[in-house]
């Protein structure tokens, strides 16, 4: 890459270095008490959602229970998607520890790109959307270091809100409206509890059209 590719683009650069090297601090204090990398990454090891996604990693997709032996091999009654996404260092190798530090850091990074662009699209100035973005991500970074839950809700919620404003701000298009689809399902699968937000916001959205006579939207 040339200097000129990050002299142009250098405010969203600086933007996800702050931001990543913001995700490394839950591991300062361990590393500082002795307790190495596995010591500081095992702080991220949540009781409730961690053990979920190492049971896709045993072999579970459907993660029954990982809490009753009896149900193990059940379908959850809840969101699956997510313990899928964070397993997947595991599958590739990786020891749970690492795998809970890249989690966080990888999350953080997509979070911090969406939320930029999403304060490219509303039309803030360059500079303006880095220093918005790294602001954001330090007020809501306690909810994002919760493995899975909301690591991995924050992001998929701010696409959502990203796609439908592209979606509405330009002229209809099948395209579009096949993403915004797709991102919606997503999200839903993603977090179940998102199901509730979306439909209602998009069901306004719906009966504003039929008000605007939009057909075409609709």
């Amino acid at each position: 890459m040339s200097i000129s590719f990050f002299i142009r683009h250098r405010w969203p650069l600086i933007c996800l270095g702050i931001i990543f090297l913001l995700s490394l601090i839950p591991l300062v204090p361990a590393i500082l008490e002795g307790g190495g990398f596995y010591g500081a990454a095992g702080s991220y090891v949540d009781s409730l959602y961690v053990p979920k996604a190492h049971e896709v990693y045993d072999g579970r997709p459907l993660i029954g229970s990982a809490f009753y032996i009896e149900h193990r091999d059940g379908i959850a009654a809840a969101f699956i998607l997510p313990f899928w996404l964070y397993a997947l260092p595991l599958m590739a190798g990786l020891p749970l520890a690492a795998t809970s530090e890249l989690n966080f850091s990888l999350w953080s990074i997509v979070f911090g790109t969406v939320l930029y662009v999403l304060f490219r699209q509303l039309r803030l100035p360059s500079a303006w959307s880095a220093v918005g973005t790294v602001v954001i991500y330090t007020l809501v970074f306690g909810w994002l270091r919760s493995p899975i839950s909301m690591e991995l809700v924050y992001p998929i919620f701010l696409l959502f809100i990203l796609t439908f404003l592209i979606w509405w701000n330009r002229p209809a298009s099948m395209y579009r409206d096949a993403l915004l689809g797709f991102v919606t399902a997503f999200a839903i699968y993603d977090y179940t509890y998102m199901f509730q937000i979306i439909t209602v916001f998009l069901g306004l959205v719906f009966f504003y059209l039929i008000y605007e006579r939009n057909w075409l939207r609709v």
